[in-house]
């Protein structure tokens, strides 16, 4: 069996893309909702302030349900794209950034207060990075056990 034709090898990293981003998106969805949900506990620092405190809290518990969820399609594409994870990665978080998250961002974070439109900034740049960040650790540790 040969090599596929550009086209199609085009073609199907792109349809492996867009699958791929789909998974995604509908893993951290509830995730993500349910972190923004909680309220910060007890123990979470900033008790003098609650609105740093609410914030805080809301960043951390952002950031650790993208790891959590970035964990299982991380190890998908370490599989299935081993040479180009990264990439793969990076594509996969880029493409619903570019069709949603950007449209999203112009037509309501400029309407918002500038404390808000850092927080919406913040959360996209993760929301980029996380994925093709967890795929680079794993890699890592792929390499070094081998």
């Amino acid at each position: 069996m040969g090599r596929m034709p550009r086209i199609v090898r085009f073609l199907v990293t792109l349809v492996g893309v867009a699958l791929a981003s789909y998974a995604y998106l509908y893993w951290q969805t509830p995730g993500v909702g349910l972190s923004l949900a909680l309220p910060a506990p007890a123990w979470w620092p900033f008790e003098h302030n609650a609105v740093w405190r609410s914030i805080t809290w809301s960043q951390f518990a952002h950031t650790a349900v993208l790891a959590v969820v970035s964990i299982p399609m991380a190890c998908a594409i370490q599989v299935f794209v081993p040479r180009k994870a990264v990439w793969f990665a990076l594509a996969v978080t880029v493409l619903p950034a570019l069709l949603i998250g950007i449209p999203m961002l112009i037509t309501f974070g400029l309407q918002t207060t500038p404390r808000l439109q850092v927080i919406q900034l913040v959360d996209a740049a993760k929301l980029v990075t996380m994925l093709p960040l967890v795929v680079w650790l794993l890699g890592l540790g792929r390499r070094a056990a081998a």
